[in-house]
């Protein structure tokens, strides 16, 4: 890449990653941006993602048109700090997906129809983007791979 050129990295890694990538790109006149995104399939498909932005927003500017075809670009903070919240967020949902499992478990222990109790508690003041958007199995399932990736990031930056 030339000199002058931005690098964004738009996967969820460590922000020691991105920041170490930053100083590297920095030595050859090269920009290095986090930007990792939250939003699902259907963000992506609607133009609707977070894009979570780490590192000088100025070096965005010229490209800030083509991203917000993707949704909203928001600031966060260094190099980095994309990655800080997008872990953050994600473990947030997920602890939270957790959380109503363990409800839905208690609820159906009770008797009561799940489907009733889910559209109630989506008029309530319980109710989340994970309690309104994401689809239940009758039987708790293992999380799925990118969430224990995510959750594993964000256990490592705690320690840090």
């Amino acid at each position: 890449m030339k000199p002058g050129g931005v690098i964004l990295v738009m996967s969820t890694v460590s922000p020691a990653y991105c920041q170490g990538l930053a100083e590297e790109a920095s030595e050859r006149g090269i920009k290095a941006l986090d930007c990792p995104v939250s939003g699902m399939v259907s963000g992506a498909e609607a133009g609707t993602l977070t894009l979570m932005l780490g590192g000088d927003t100025a070096a965005i500017e010229p490209h800030r048109a083509a991203l917000e075809t993707l949704g909203s670009v928001c600031p966060c903070g260094g190099v980095g700090m994309g990655q800080v919240m997008k872990v953050a967020n994600n473990t947030m949902a997920v602890g939270t997906w957790a959380l109503l499992m363990e409800v839905r478990d208690m609820v159906k222990a009770h008797g009561m129809d799940l489907d009733h109790f889910m559209s109630i508690l989506n008029q309530s003041s319980g109710r989340s983007v994970v309690s309104e958007q994401f689809r239940f199995p009758p039987s708790r399932i293992p999380l799925p791979a990118m969430p224990q990736k995510d959750l594993g990031i964000c256990r490592d930056i705690a320690a840090d």
